[in-house]
């Protein structure tokens, strides 16, 4: 946690594998926050395993609250 801002920077989880009993840790870090619709919106998270990157992504535009469909469901065949 950011003190400053208090913005999240990292996640963990910790869980053990239930065929090899091994402890496993994943982890997420969120960075390069900008201002986006008065939210602070991390656009780089990279996810990692057993402290090893397992992927990374980068976000180019973020928005809220956008009207929904009326129909979000419907097949449009």
């Amino acid at each position: 946690m950011d003190q400053k801002y208090a913005l999240a920077m990292k996640t963990s989880f910790t869980w053990r594998d239930p065929e090899d009993k091994q402890k496993n840790v994943e982890d997420e870090v969120y960075d390069n926050y900008r201002l986006v619709q008065g939210i602070m919106t991390p656009h780089s998270i990279t996810r990692n395993f057993n402290g090893e990157m397992s992927h990374q992504r980068f976000i180019n535009v973020a928005k809220y609250n956008l009207p929904t469909p009326r129909h979000p469901f419907r097949s449009y065949r």
